[in-house]
This record gives structure tokens, sequence and C-alpha cells, in this order.
């Protein structure tokens, strides 16, 4: 595995927080850098009762590492409770905290714990985990549009404030509807090659821009009008996928600024759409909006904005690949 850029250093009581030892980085990490990845010996309910603190709960992933289903699995209620891991590395010796400065992650498929940065951290600072499990805070509600008093997350047609919040809060790949998998035929059919130009709207954390990179597609354009987004997947794909271009824009009145990007090519031979056009249906001056529905002026101008917005970007001949939870004729203005 990848050795660790961290270092052990003494307790120091002006460090708060509790378990384990003080960790701290030994250089710069960006958010979504990944600080630590080592093997973890999966544990029982028994063994993780014996270990105590040294067993740590993780959210799982997928076992193929790329998608995870909606509702989130790990909001899913689960008979065994948390998955709990022995990290073979310095995890054990994070210190807990409410306000921790990594993330950790179990792939199943792997075997291993992929410890990430919450936010930016400086050298010689601590790296924190939190003492639960991440998934395990709230009941998955905060997901739903009306949003979730126990957790305080905002609703879902709060509009850029509840997916900063909610992407600051999970600070994990998370992909819903249709795989790549289920979109492949139609993406190359769209485009006829792997040469033509994506413009994937509202990317969000979505790992299906990572699957078309590593199935051979390179002019790919990500926007989306959450700059915690944004920046999460920037850093996560710099190294791997350096080609990928991020732009923080609102994809209902900007999206016809990324044509300049194409070239020659005059637009997008492709746009991809994956509920984004159903987050605007959420989106309204009224406080008792309820999920999907394009029944008032604030809805109907947004979408009709977005739409006009697409055509403006896409090259002649070109195709929009809108993936909703929603019939046409309930949507569409």
């Amino acid at each position: 595995g990848r050795p660790p850029d961290v270092l052990e250093a003494p307790s120091d009581e002006q460090f708060g927080g509790s378990h384990g030892r003080r960790v701290v980085a030994d250089r710069a990490f960006g958010v979504g850098e990944v600080v630590e990845e080592c093997p973890a010996r999966l544990l029982d309910p028994l063994a993780a009762c014996v270990l105590g603190d040294l067993a740590m709960p993780v959210a799982a992933a997928d076992e193929d590492d790329s998608v995870m289903t909606y509702p989130p699995k790990a909001a899913q209620p689960k008979e065994e409770g948390p998955t709990h891991v022995l990290p073979v590395g310095r995890g054990p010796l994070y210190r807990h905290s409410d306000a921790p400065t990594v993330e950790r992650v179990y792939s199943a498929g792997s075997g291993r714990v992929t410890f990430t940065a919450l936010r930016t951290v400086g050298p010689g600072e601590e790296l924190l985990v939190s003492p639960s499990c991440p998934a395990s805070q709230g009941d998955g509600e905060s997901t739903d549009t009306g949003g979730d008093g126990e957790t305080g997350m905002l609703g879902y047609g709060s509009g850029l404030a509840y997916w900063d919040q909610r992407y600051l809060a999970e600070r994990l790949p998370y992909s819903w509807l249709m795989t790549h998998r289920e979109l492949a035929d139609d993406i190359y059919a769209a485009l006829g090659s792997h040469d033509g130009w994506i413009l994937n709207v509202g990317c969000g954390t979505c790992t299906l821009v990572e699957d078309l990179f590593d199935q051979g597609y390179r002019n790919i354009v990500n926007v989306d009008n959450s700059p915690v987004a944004v920046e999460f997947m920037k850093a996560r794909n710099a190294a791997s996928r350096p080609s990928l271009r991020w732009l923080v824009l609102d994809a209902a009145t900007e999206l016809s600024r990324c044509v300049s990007l194409t070239g020659s090519s005059g637009g997008f031979g492709l746009i991809i759409d994956k509920a984004t056009l159903d987050t605007f249906l959420c989106e309204s001056s009224s406080s008792e909006r309820s999920a999907y529905r394009f029944d008032d002026d604030d809805s109907r101008a947004k979408v009709t904005s977005y739409l006009r917005e697409v055509a403006s970007s896409l090259a002649s001949g070109g195709a929009f690949l809108c993936v909703s939870l929603n019939d046409p004729e309930a949507t569409l203005p």
C-alpha cells in the first residue's frame, strides 16, 4: 500500500479529542487527497467489542469501489450495525474528534481502508477521525426533499446550500440512478467514437466521469454549482486523470460558457444530465414545495432557462442524455 505521509507524536494536552496517540501530517494535503491507505481486517461483533476503540467503524463502499447506490447503502438499516475493521497502519492511533480532519472508508473488494482529507490539512496539523461511522449519523432522511430536522440537514429543494452541506457531510463519491455500465452503450452511440466532447452537468461527486475517462474518453468537461463537490472531485482525480476539466457554474444560466472549451468542434457532442433536471424541479420559493412537480413559476422558469442553455451548448447533431425520475411529459415545458 501507499506509505502514509504522517508522523506519530507524543500526546499533547493542548489538543482535544480522545483515543489513540497524536498523529500529525508531515506535509500538506488537499481536500479529498489520500492521507493513508492500508490493509484492514474485518471484525466480527465480538472481536470489535473486545478491541474497543482500536476497532474502527467505517462506511463500506461497494465491492467495485465505483458506485454507491441510492438510497446510500450506509443509510439503510443493517442488522449487524456499523462495519468495524482493524486497520494495519496508523489508523488506530488517530485520535477521535467531533471536528475530524480525515475520513475513512473500507472497501470490501480490496480489504483496505482509505483515509482521505476532509479539508486542507497543513504540515504538522493533527489528523483526527470521527468517533463514529459518518454514515450512521442520521437516518437517511437527509437525502429526501423535506430535509431532516433531527440531523439539521436542509431540504432537497434548498438549492446550493443543501448541496454544499451534504457534500461537506459525506466526503465520499456518491452516485445514484443509472451506472456507467447501464449508460455505456447509449453514450458511445451518441458520440460514435471516444473523441467527441462530453459535458457532464451537475457532476457532484459521481464517479461516472472517472469510468468514462478510464474507457478512453478524454474530452470531458464537468460542471456543478457546488464548489465543495468540484474541489473534492478535482483533487481526487488530479494525479490519475489530469485532463479532466472542472468548472463551478450555474447550469441554468451559465452552461453555454463551456462551449469555448471545445474549440473548433463548436459545442458538445453529448451533454449528460443525471438528475440535475430533477433538482431544478424541486427548487421553489414555496416552503411547502413537494418533490418533482413542474407546477409553479419558479420551477418552470429555471427548467426553461436550463434547457435553453443545453440547446446553446450542443454541437450540430449533438445529443442530450437526461436521466430522470420523471416522465418527459411531466417535466418538460
